[in-house]
């Protein structure tokens, strides 16, 4: 297994030069997922992020939602999420098993996920 599954990128509109400097990590086939905050921010600073969403789709990312509590990947279908972080899974069938046979623990809040 790669020492890196994932990648997760919120620095307030900058996340296409953050991947501009990670191509080897994004071509890595242990890359299973990367989680990119893309609210908007990116144009202050001269970037299109739907450029940056179509790269990480090209790339052979899926975009999905994960659904904590019932420890679930829930397909997107190449949509953004709409809520600031997306999800993009290279491998989603891999990634859902290593979700569901994860340890469980409990929240604060005293919920199981």
């Amino acid at each position: 297994m790669s020492l890196l599954a994932s990648l997760k990128s919120d620095v307030e509109g900058y996340e296409t030069e953050v991947l501009a400097g990670a191509e080897r990590r994004l071509a890595a086939p242990g890359l299973l997922a990367v989680i990119m905050e893309l609210n908007g921010s990116g144009a202050r600073y001269g970037f299109d992020e739907d450029v940056l969403h179509q790269s990480l789709l090209q790339r052979g990312f899926q975009t999905c939602r994960y659904e904590p509590g019932e420890r679930r990947l829930r397909p997107l279908h190449g949509q953004r999420s709409g809520q600031g972080n997306t999800l993009y899974v290279r491998d989603p069938e891999r990634l859902a098993e290593r979700v569901s046979t994860a340890r469980s623990f409990q929240l604060r809040t005293g919920v199981a996920v």
